[in-house]
């Protein structure tokens, strides 16, 4: 566990713009990797401050680079800029309550499956929340999605 590059328990791949970003639920962390696979940078781990992360999932990456990680027992999205510094969380308590995928469009929404209410939530880059499909269509368990 911990060791750069490596992974314990992979569930969340995205590759966009010449980068790979990995999350590692049980590691606790993101890594970036360029195109041939060499480390650039981890983003998270259980001892990292405003950014630590509690079992992070899906991940997006921005037209700019900038990425997203659903860090699902935290209840939010962090949003980090192209070099891993956080930005802003999306969400919190109650908002989202388990956030399994997160998807990105050409606006810089973020389209987040929340597996905690089965719902799929729309937010804008800053985190307004603009759409829940919570009460109006469920979907169980929603664990993944695409734009």
């Amino acid at each position: 566990l911990g060791q750069a590059g490596r992974f314990c328990g992979p569930v969340g791949i995205m590759a966009r713009g010449g980068r790979i970003v990995v999350s590692s639920p049980l590691d606790h962390r993101a890594q970036v990797f360029d195109g041939d696979g060499t480390l650039m940078f981890t983003m998270g781990g259980t001892e990292s401050g405003d950014h630590y992360f509690d079992e992070p999932e899906g991940v997006a990456i921005f037209a700019d680079g900038g990425i997203a990680v659903c860090d699902r027992k935290n209840h939010c999205v962090r949003i980090f800029d192209r070099h891993g510094t956080l930005l802003r969380s999306v969400g919190g308590h109650p908002v989202l309550l388990s956030p399994l995928a997160v998807a990105v469009d050409q606006q810089n929404r973020l389209y987040v499956c929340d597996c905690g209410d089965d719902s799929v939530k729309v937010f804008t880059a800053h985190g307004e929340l603009l759409y829940s499909s919570a009460g109006e269509y469920s979907f169980t368990q929603p664990a993944g999605i695409a734009i």
